[in-house]
């Protein structure tokens, strides 16, 4: 009879059979777990980092407590060294940063963030180097050979007879340009100052900004205004019976200062409400100033001159100006004279008389000279090329490219120096709460045992094992990661000083933090130094390629000596899946899915699936394992009492 009846309620059942194998009670746990880590996302890089920090110091301490006291465990021998270890972290973060943050800031302020607004604002003048250094040389070789060959000596010998000084044109163009642009820049900057300060000797900032509020954005403001006015009106109306004027009834003078009041306290008591208006407030105190610039450079050539010359003067360091001289007088005057001859009829011929001083080519070595021939031949192959209606539309979808990439970087870098502060202060939370962790670990531990016998019972075994496990592989990983990333920091900062790329600080930083992202890690951080190969005034392609060899080379090392004598087979997936869960990682969690993708896929593969771990380096942890540690703490606990224990807290 039992077996009917179980086939009869089977059949009733129907197809939802399969629901009572379902684990619903472990669904149930992970689901509130998950909810709450979700709830926690905020705070994610705070956690992440005490957990990274805390593992890292904790494993320094066991480490130096076993040298010196292998045989028993000292509470206050721990705390201790953990004091100490700390102290010595913030030393060390504390002289680092004090040596390389100058540096650091100057790279990036004086050379990255003058080299992006050049590309962003002068594309088609990186194109044109670009393409002279690769198309331009294609074709000049087509057309003269190379030495030895009869067009190509006839050519050189006719450059040699003019005396021109074409590479030092070139250089000396760009030059100018860039010295009129930091000129310009610094007297809009100057001017916008002075207008800010104007505005604010007629009141305060937050009085200003009301104004200019108002003045500007009058009708969205009121438009919004009206809106919060009638959902609050129709609410109090409905609950409280009252009747209020609609907001299109009140006067002119009531709906000014309703629309100011709601201007203070939604807007200028809003940090991010308030950001837009503030950029734009800045950015018209800045059009003003341009528009002072170009009125005074068109309508009063000679003040912007007299101004210019006390600029450079004033910026001019001996060996490093154009000119060549050691004094900034003799120096200004020989830049006039190149200046002036560049409006001649012929500039390149005008500008190497002035060059000279003569009409003679000079002391200058046939290297030297073949040098300049070769540019020149690559430039005019170019602009011969270029006449060509395909090569029009090339350049033209190609100058639009690189000017938005341009403005792309430059929004980037301003954007990563103001996340800077919002990091540094994550650090510091993140530095003070893994100490007391770390400090107090040992009870901390005990405390959270206890919940095995709590009424969270179940939920503390099932999670905790996972948890603790899934924690001991990031930690391994991320601290093996965080030795590869140290080595491959410094072969590529030694391949950068090597090749000549600017701003090798900046670069390294990104090399460092993006080691930490499995196989697409090393193409993320090859991008910038290759972009900067190109752009900067003495590099080009050439230079760009031999960055990438060498950092492809520098990967190598990696995946050949340093991953498997440090991570051996910890994280060890094939290339294809580490691309994919990369590309999945980061759409839908960000950076955090580039950096923790591989290690959660490894932990589920290991721990989830295949239930074993990695031997030899990470064994699972199981409820019953968690039972054991808690009995023996009670027994820890029996002992203490009867004045027979370890080392009293």
């Amino acid at each position: 009879m039992t077996k009917e009846k179980r086939a009869k309620s089977k059949q009733g059942r129907g197809g939802f059979q399969f629901l009572e194998w379902l684990p619903w009670e472990k669904l149930t746990i992970w689901a509130v777990f998950l909810l709450l880590v979700y709830s926690l996302r905020s705070f994610f890089f705070i956690i992440f980092m005490t957990f990274i920090i805390a593992y890292s110091m904790r494993g320094l301490v066991d480490w130096l407590a076993n040298k010196i006291s292998p045989a028993a465990e000292k509470a206050w021998l721990h705390r201790l060294l953990t004091v100490g270890c700390f102290l010595g972290l913030l030393l060390a973060g504390y002289g680092s940063g004090s040596y390389l943050w100058p540096k650091l800031k100057e790279q990036v302020e004086d050379k990255l963030l003058p080299l992006a607004k050049e590309v962003t604002d002068n594309p088609a003048g990186k194109l044109d180097e670009v393409l002279r250094d690769t198309l331009g040389h294609y074709e000049a070789s087509d057309k003269y050979g190379s030495p030895g060959d009869e067009a190509y000596d006839q050519a050189f010998e006719e450059y040699k007879k003019q005396g021109l000084h074409y590479k030092e044109f070139g250089a000396f163009q760009k030059e100018l340009q860039r010295l009129e642009s930091r000129f310009e820049a610094g007297l809009v900057k100057k001017r916008a100052a002075e207008a800010l300060e104007r505005e604010l000797s007629t009141g305060s900032r937050e009085d200003r900004l009301l104004v200019w509020i108002l003045d500007e954005d009058y009708d969205a403001v009121l438009e919004k205004k009206r809106g919060q006015y009638d959902a609050k009106r129709k609410r109090i109306s409905e609950e409280e019976g009252l009747k209020i004027e609609p907001f299109d009834k009140l006067s002119p003078e009531d709906q000014r200062s309703l629309v100011e009041d709601y201007v203070r306290k939604e807007i200028l008591a809003n940090e991010k409400a308030l950001a837009p208006y503030q950029d734009r407030w800045r950015k018209r105190r800045e059009v003003q100033g341009l528009d002072y610039v170009r009125k005074m450079k068109n309508e009063n050539p000679g003040e912007y001159r007299n101004q210019f010359a006390a600029f450079y003067k004033t910026t001019y360091k001996a060996g490093e100006g154009s000119a060549g001289e050691d004094d900034p007088e003799a120096a200004y005057k020989k830049f006039t004279e190149l200046s002036a001859a560049l409006d001649s009829a012929n500039p390149l011929q005008a500008f190497s008389k002035a060059y000279d001083g003569d009409a003679a080519g000079g002391e200058r070595t046939d290297e030297e000279l073949r040098a300049g021939f070769e540019l020149k031949a690559r430039t005019d192959a170019l602009e011969e090329w270029k006449q060509g209606e395909i090569a029009q539309e090339i350049g033209d979808v190609l100058k639009t490219t690189i000017k938005d990439l341009g403005a792309k970087a430059y929004s980037s870098v301003t954007e990563i120096i103001k996340q800077g502060l919002l990091v540094a202060v994550g650090l510091s939370l993140s530095l003070l709460l893994s100490f007391f962790i770390v400090f107090d670990l040992t009870k901390m531990r005990r405390g959270v045992r206890r919940l095995q016998g709590s009424r969270v019972k179940d939920f503390y075994l099932e999670i905790a094992p996972g948890l603790i496990s899934f924690g001991r592989l990031i930690g391994r990983a991320f601290q093996a990661q965080a030795v590869i990333a140290f080595f491959n920091t410094v072969l590529t900062f030694l391949l950068i000083r090597i090749l000549g790329i600017d701003n090798p600080l900046f670069l390294c930083v990104i090399v460092f933090f993006c080691s930490f992202i499995p196989v697409l890690g090393v193409v993320l951080s090859s991008v910038p130094i290759a972009i900067i190969a190109i752009a900067q005034p003495d590099g080009g392609v050439w230079l760009a390629f031999l960055a990438v060899v060498g950092i492809l080379l520098i990967h190598l090392v990696e995946a050949w000596i340093l991953n498997p004598k440090i991570l051996g087979d910890m994280l060890h997936l094939h290339p294809v899946l580490v691309l994919a869960i990369l590309a999945i990682g980061e759409h839908f969690f960000g950076v955090w899915g580039l950096l923790l993708g591989v290690p959660v896929i490894v932990y589920i593969l290991r721990f989830v699936i295949l239930d074993e771990g990695i031997p030899g380096i990470i064994e699972p942890i199981r409820p019953e394992d968690l039972l054991r540690a808690g009995e023996a703490d009670i027994a820890e606990a029996k002992l203490a009492t009867a004045g027979a224990g370890p080392d009293e807290e």
